[in-house]
């Protein structure tokens, strides 16, 4: 007859005595939230408002200059502002000036692309987009 040995496996369990249990929020009023949801898109929209000042194109910027031909580029970026990107083409030089204003309902954008030939004066616009 065969005699088996039973092992008997003691379990360590650490009970925390005395620790308070988790705090459990039972606060269901959502007014503190939307205060600070609404709290940040107000700051975000002033820094978006006071980016769109800085330096970038309006359409009225645009139109203000009338017929741009033989006008040279400092003249342009001075009402305008700095372009958002300057290409190489050939016989001269394409200035873009691009912007998004708003947000995603009330939002409007614009694209202004001007030639330049290698004296650095506008021949003409190769691009005019407003929304």
């Amino acid at each position: 007859m065969r005699h088996h040995k039973h092992h008997h496996v003691q379990q360590n369990t650490v009970q925390n005595v005395g620790a308070a249990p988790a705090p459990v929020s039972q606060n269901n009023d959502p007014t503190g939230t939307i205060l600070v949801v609404l709290a940040i898109g107000a700051i975000v929209g002033v820094f978006a408002v006071r980016a769109n000042r800085r330096g970038r194109p309006l359409p009225r910027n645009f139109v203000a200059m009338g017929n741009i031909t033989g006008k040279p580029v400092d003249e342009i970026v001075k009402v305008v502002g700095p372009p958002s990107s300057i290409s190489t083409v050939a016989g001269g030089m394409l200035y873009q000036w691009m912007s998004t204003r708003g947000g995603l309902i009330r939002g409007h954008g614009s694209h202004y692309a001007i030639l330049f030939d290698k004296n650095m004066k506008a021949i003409h616009y190769t691009h005019q987009f407003n929304t």
